[in-house]
């Protein structure tokens, strides 16, 4: 045996057991039964242009080297991410440890009572936390959480929004930058509309269904939302918040002042910052939502012989069971952070979290009173463990990062600061020492902290919670050890047995591979550091990034979600005769600015229809003269903002929108949702009247003549979505518009039959 090789460590099956298996199938060799099973035509050529492969030491060696690149600064960035402590008994018995990060998807309840319990455990600290009725068992992110609640809101919207489309959301500007970024990414399918404004400024009208605030907010002040929420409610206005797991230890819970869904990441307890993930963020609603939560719930039920028994409930949310009634296309949950937050809390107990909570807060106000003793004036009025301090940022940053020190820096004047756990006196003084440099102050060591707070009464707690007997009875390492391997021994994994069900989610990744997630210069570094703290990460991605687009054959990779529909489309491409010339000019859901007017589908995401002699790459709109016939050719974006500003203009009826951009001289003469970029020559005029007009966007099939000139809406090739159902929109699937341009007599070609 090569005791270097991965593969035949970890990837079945092995040499003496390939002949009983070829036996089986009839195939002398495994060479035999892969020329018998893949067609010539489909095989590579020619091997994979891939690194040589490492034998496991090699490739510790390989990731150690890589993550020394990695800069470990003091980071006080905050913005949803917190350096944490990661109790040693529960990175020993949970992360590292196969008995959790190899237990399969716990779809079968009988072999998994142990991760069952564990998330029982999470739901019921954020219920109570959160001061909800209900939890599930995680999602991946906050940013995440919070779009799933607003998809909530919008499904349980009372009846008679619904009647009237009421599809406003309001987002305060304190609610975190990159849950603001998915927001806006997740509102386009559901048609929801966006306000994003001052939450103190806020009107309450019924164009609203729903708002979400930040708790505290992204600056870290902490706002009293009491009596928001009361005027939202009786505007018939839901309400979400994010709010940060530990502040709530301290802060009144928002179950308390009405709230309709909390949601957050639990990354603070325990998890590794990991430069953004993985983490495990919650969702609490109340108890009437419980059919449109997404992801999962844990329940107590009965065993056969009447035993407490617990099962993954409700499951008709799920996308792959009862698919037709989901509610959400979420269908798992980041359980084995889940279970690290939820042994967090087990662990430490509602004394211990309090005690975390004080300090975190005491060492806060320990700052801002000596940083106003060097004269600095901090803006906070009511805060947990995040200040803003005015300041020359940039003088403040040139010198902090000389100490190994990262702020965030939300303007020139201004530099926020936000302490967690892991803080100790060294680095506050470090801290201090930064600002007294910058002001040229003596510095004035801190040898105890203040017993003190900002926050006023109605923003306090004053209710328990972790009252349940498992959060206040493993305090000790060894009771916590111990109560995590009685959960084990009530589950099945790899170090117990092989699974016998296969799925996307069965990484079944080896021991090496899972080490590298212990070291502090991968853990512990902000998603938000300058990049040159980041160039381990940054070259893992990019040779992640290159070896993937070698093996899938494609020009480039992305290592963020993006439609699979692009890659299919340029598959179909390559089967259509190099004879036949195809013009392709993008829309609003293709790789390009989504402002008008659009320039061609970026190379980087299309490079294989670059690459083809028979393909031309356009812009948004675009003029294409064929055979001496003017074509105006249009995504059409703006035809919604004409249907819905002109009477008697339906969206059955395309045509009569398009007459009314003609008569405009312009394809964008209302700027209602339509995106236009400021230019200086504005393309969207009208300059040259066209032979043919084609549009497409609504996805209803019409055609007109008018003044001479034929004007085409074209169809698509999916049945009606949802949206378009609520847009009272029913499109034409699988019609080809084919125009004569000799005659501009057109033919209709239906499900590809003349």
């Amino acid at each position: 045996m090569n005791t270097k090789s991965f593969a035949l460590r970890h990837i079945g099956p092995r040499e003496s057991d390939l002949k009983d298996m070829l036996d089986k199938v009839g195939a002398s060799s495994l060479d035999e039964l892969i020329y018998e099973t893949i067609p010539d035509g489909i095989r590579l050529k020619s091997e994979l242009d891939l690194d040589v492969a490492m034998s496991e030491s090699e490739y510790l060696h390989h990731i150690t080297n890589l993550a020394a690149k990695n800069k470990v600064f003091s980071t006080y960035i905050g913005l949803g991410y917190h350096q944490s402590i990661t109790p040693a008994v529960i990175q020993r018995n949970v992360l590292e440890n196969p008995g959790w990060y190899t237990a399969y998807t716990p779809y079968q309840a009988e072999i998994a009572q142990g991760r069952l319990e564990a998330l029982l455990n999470f739901q019921t600290m954020v219920t109570d936390l959160t001061g909800m009725e209900l939890a599930n068992a995680s999602l991946l992110d906050e940013s995440t959480a919070a779009a799933e609640a607003m998809g909530l809101l919008f499904a349980v919207r009372e009846r008679e929004q619904k009647k009237n489309n009421v599809s406003k959301f309001f987002v305060s500007e304190e609610v975190l930058p990159q849950t603001i970024s998915l927001l806006k990414t997740r509102a386009i399918p559901l048609d929801i509309e966006l306000v994003i404004g001052n939450h103190e400024e806020f009107n309450f009208s019924e164009d609203f269904f729903g708002a979400l605030l930040q708790y505290p907010g992204k600056s870290g002040q902490v706002y009293d939302y009491a009596g928001f929420v009361e005027q939202a409610k009786s505007a018939d206005i839901k309400v979400a918040v994010a709010a940060d797991i530990l502040s709530l230890v301290n802060l009144r819970a928002p179950g308390e002042f009405g709230v309709d869904v909390v949601v957050g990441t639990t990354q603070r307890f325990g998890i590794p910052l990991g430069y953004g993930g993985p983490h495990a963020a919650y969702f609490a609603t109340k108890e009437a939502y419980k059919r449109n939560i997404p992801g999962r719930i844990i329940g107590v039920t009965k065993d056969t012989d009447g035993g407490r028994a617990l099962r993954m409930a409700l499951q008709t949310r799920e996308q792959h069971i009862k698919r037709d009634k989901a509610t959400s296309n979420i269908c798992t949950a980041q359980v084995l952070l889940a279970v690290m937050a939820g042994m967090y809390a087990v662990y430490h107990g509602p004394k211990g979290l309090q005690f975390i909570a004080d300090d975190v807060s005491n060492k806060t106000a320990t700052l801002v009173d000596s940083l106003e003793k060097l004269g600095y004036y901090q803006t906070n009025a009511s805060y947990f463990d995040t200040i803003q301090v005015k300041a020359d940022a940039s003088k403040v940053k040139n010198n902090a990062e000389a100490h190994g020190v990262n702020f965030y820096y939300p303007d020139a004047e201004t530099v926020s600061i936000s302490l967690n756990e892991a803080t100790n006196l060294d680095d506050l003084n470090c801290i201090i020492r930064i600002f007294a440099e910058v002001n040229a102050k003596d510095v004035v060591k801190v040898e105890a902290l203040l017993d003190n707070t900002s926050l006023s009464n109605t923003v306090k707690r004053d209710t328990p919670f972790l009252e349940n007997d498992v959060f206040n009875s493993y305090h000790s390492e060894t009771e916590l050890m111990r109560y995590i391997k009685k959960l084990e021994r009530k589950d099945l994994s790899l170090n117990h047995s092989m699974i016998a069900l296969g799925s996307c989610t069965m990484k079944l990744n080896a021991a090496a591979e899972m080490l590298p997630l212990s070291y502090p210069q991968w853990g512990n570094i902000h998603p938000f550091v300058p990049i040159n703290q980041a160039e381990g990460y940054q070259e893992v991605l990019k040779k992640l990034e290159d070896q993937l687009t070698e093996i899938t054959g494609f020009a480039a990779t992305s290592l963020q979600p993006n439609s699979g529909a692009q890659g299919e489309f340029a598959g179909l491409m390559v089967q259509i005769p190099k004879s036949i010339k195809i013009f392709v000019s993008p829309g609003n859901h293709d790789a390009t600015r989504q402002a008008l007017p659009q320039p061609p589908i970026f190379k980087r995401y299309a490079k294989t229809l670059y690459e083809m002699d028979n393909v031309i790459l356009l812009g948004d709109p675009c003029l294409v003269r064929l055979h001496g016939v003017n074509t105006l050719v249009y995504h059409g974006q703006s035809l919604v903002d004409i249907v819905g500003s002109s009477p008697g203009i339906t969206f059955d009826k395309p045509a009569e929108a398009m007459k009314v951009l003609l008569k405009a001289r312009h394809l964008a003469p209302t700027h209602g949702s339509t995106r236009v970029a400021l230019e200086e020559d504005d393309k969207l005029v009208i300059k040259i009247v066209p032979n043919i007009f084609h549009c497409g966007h609504i996805h209803t099939v019409q055609t007109l003549k008018y003044k001479g000139t034929l004007l085409i809406n074209s169809g698509t090739w999916q049945d009606q979505t949802q949206f378009q159902k609520r847009m009272g929109i029913v499109p034409n699937p699988a019609i080809a518009v084919v125009v004569d341009l000799n005659s501009l007599k057109v033919k209709m070609m239906k499900n590809f039959i003349s």
